[in-house]
């Protein structure tokens, strides 16, 4: 199923970053997209770990993020961009009651959305799909996380309106305990 994305108010090739939209397609995010969506986020995953070396970097199994992307999935809405028969990006997400003080929202992990490598641009588009069907789902608030390392995505994410609200940080067990001992020698 396609969607019309003009019912967002906004014309994907006006967006900024465009680039090679008029062959790009949005269609319904369904389970054919589902092992692609799951490598992507596991290439995010790999970018994330070159850039923090405290993130755990064992065998890297698509097969848990399938299972959470099937989950998103029939949390429904969600969208996956399509360009030569193949998916570019993708997202999905999980309604949750009163975020941040509003009605239901929605919540987009980070292992529930992502582009294929080079194509942050793309999410300008899925977000103005996406969001015009969770807002005719009464989905007002939107929360997207995002991994670490990956400034393209900030910068796009910023261009939909999103700012920066939480940030998490890792750093490794060593590090934490040389702080705690620097802290009881006070």
């Amino acid at each position: 199923m396609a969607i019309d994305t003009s019912a967002a108010g906004v014309d994907p090739a006006a967006l900024p970053h465009s680039s090679r939209r008029d062959s790009l397609r949005i269609v319904e995010f369904g389970p054919r997209h589902i092992p692609e969506a799951a490598r992507m986020h596991l290439a995010s995953y790999r970018r994330a770990m070159a850039s923090n070396p405290a993130l755990p970097a064992g065998p890297l199994d698509p097969r848990p993020v399938e299972s959470l992307l099937r989950r998103a999935a029939a949390a429904g809405p969600a969208v996956a961009a399509i360009r030569d028969g193949e998916l570019e990006g993708s997202v999905a997400g999980f309604p949750v009651p009163r975020l941040r003080g509003s009605g239901t929202g929605v919540h987009s992990p980070e292992w529930a959305h992502g582009v294929r490598d080079g194509a942050a641009g793309i999410y300008e588009t899925l977000y103005s799909a996406i969001s015009a069907r969770w807002a005719r789902a009464g989905q007002l608030c939107h929360c997207v996380s995002v991994m670490t390392g990956n400034p393209d995505l900030e910068e796009s994410l910023s261009w939909s309106g999103f700012g920066l609200m939480v940030a998490d940080a890792i750093r490794t067990p060593a590090a934490a305990l040389a702080a705690g001992a620097a802290g009881a020698d006070r």
